[in-house]
């Protein structure tokens, strides 16, 4: 067999393995609710580690490399759906990820075929190189954790209407625990963009038991079902989302994000209010979604449902006081807070004597 047959061969068996074997064996595992599937997932961070560290460039390219990483993602969203996202599991599960971008940059020795030694090295170290785990994205093993991003927004995008209310909550809170932790700087928010808009955005009945509006809507799942996956997002990412809103971030890198648009685009009610739009993150939106959880919050019929409101928006109003609106116009010092340009109303306030504030009072 040919050296490039035999790389194609050890590629094409591997992603069968993936097919037929490993992700089968994952979704057997959630079936059973298998509690040490976060302990797998750190296992399998530490395979990929060690296998690529000692193996033979020449052998294990890194494709297959590459199909491990896409295992490993699968597992972890799909022990993600199935974790409790109230529970100190969730926190588990996500400082697995953590701990495999603080392996750092992996790489391995690379032999050089005969001819090719490097007569400026001698005894032990001829013949040796060092080759770095980069992916075919130009992605780095482990700092850049490649295809996260990737993979998780697939799972938002292609599995969002099909999973349980409790799988979307569950889902979500670890997609935004990771957000709020840095990891990916802020690509993951993009996720966030595409639950908001379905739950907010979209026209759609708010308890299941609205049949007669049912006819109304393209489709009929309530917003009573994504109302646990926006409390679980803002409860751990919201701070994230309020900083992306605030500088009108839409900084998406990968080329999923530059050819699949969609996501990002305002939804039918804010095309409906007859608002500008804007892509991306930015203070309408937030607004938007703060007056449509408001609505959701006065609901007489669904007092769950009416609470969930009452939560979220109470989240908005805590992180738009801390951020500086206790004491001051809110824009103002929102912008502040972020470092924008404020204009001379904040050259004003500059001038005025120092305020602290207490309680509701405010002391020169």
């Amino acid at each position: 067999m040919e050296p490039a047959d035999e790389l194609i061969s050890t590629v094409e068996r591997r992603a069968a393995f993936s097919t037929k074997r490993f992700r089968s064996s994952v979704d057997e595992s959630v079936r059973k609710n298998d509690p040490k599937l976060w302990n797998r997932a750190r296992m399998f961070i530490r395979s990929i580690t060690q296998r690529y560290v000692n193996s033979v460039n020449s052998v294990h390219p890194i494709d297959v490399f590459e199909i491990d990483l896409h295992d490993l993602w699968y597992l972890f969203v799909e022990t993600a759906k199935i974790t409790p996202t109230n529970e100190a599991e969730a926190d588990r599960l996500v400082n697995q990820v953590i701990y495999a971008r603080e392996l750092g940059e992996i790489s391995r020795i690379v032999v050089p075929p005969a001819g090719e030694s490097n007569k400026n090295q001698s005894g032990n170290q001829q013949n040796i190189q060092v080759e770095s785990a980069i992916t075919s994205t130009s992605a780095r093993i482990w700092i850049d954790l490649p295809f996260l991003v990737t993979d998780l927004r697939d799972a938002w995008a292609t599995s969002m209407m099909k999973m349980s209310m409790v799988e979307r909550e569950n889902l979500a809170g670890f997609t935004a625990r990771l957000a709020a932790l840095g990891v990916c700087d802020s690509e993951l928010m993009s996720c966030a963009l595409m639950l908001f808009r379905e739950a907010l955005e979209t026209p759609r009945q708010l308890l299941e038991s609205d049949a007669d509006l049912t006819a109304d809507h393209a489709n009929g799942i309530p917003l009573s079902e994504f109302l646990p996956a926006v409390l679980a997002w803002l409860w751990h990412g919201s701070y994230k989302i309020l900083s992306l809103c605030a500088r009108n971030e839409l900084s998406f890198k990968d080329d999923y994000a530059n050819d699949n648009r969609e996501w990002a685009e305002a939804g039918q009610l804010i095309e409906a209010s007859g608002e500008r739009q804007q892509s991306g993150f930015n203070m309408r939106r937030w607004q938007f979604w703060k007056d449509r959880l408001e609505e959701v919050s006065q609901n007489t019929e669904g007092e769950i449902v009416a609470e969930q409101g009452r939560k979220c928006v109470h989240i908005f109003e805590s992180w738009e006081q801390i951020t500086g609106g206790r004491c001051h116009d809110r824009e103002i010092a929102r912008d502040a807070f972020f470092g924008k340009s404020v204009g001379s109303a904040l050259l004003q306030a500059r001038n005025l004597s120092h305020y602290v504030c207490n309680g509701d009072q405010k002391l020169v």
